[in-house]
This record gives structure tokens, C-alpha cells and sequence, in this order.
């Protein structure tokens, strides 16, 4: 399982992420 919380990115001076959250559990696929 991965998990990610409060995750914010910048690319820059661009905010591309601001507080993003999601789980992924065994057996999903990302795409």
C-alpha cells in the first residue's frame, strides 16, 4: 500500500499541489 498526505509541490513559482492526499492498496493500478 502506498500512502501519501499533505503533499504540496511546486514547479518554480507555480503551486502544481496544494495539500494532496490518496491511497493506493494492493492491487490498484495508477495510470
Amino acid at each position: 500500500m502506498i500512502t501519501l498526505k499533505n503533499v504540496s509541490k511546486w514547479y518554480g513559482h507555480f503551486q502544481v499541489l496544494t495539500d494532496c492526499s490518496t491511497e493506493v492498496k494492493k492491487g490498484e493500478v495508477v495510470v
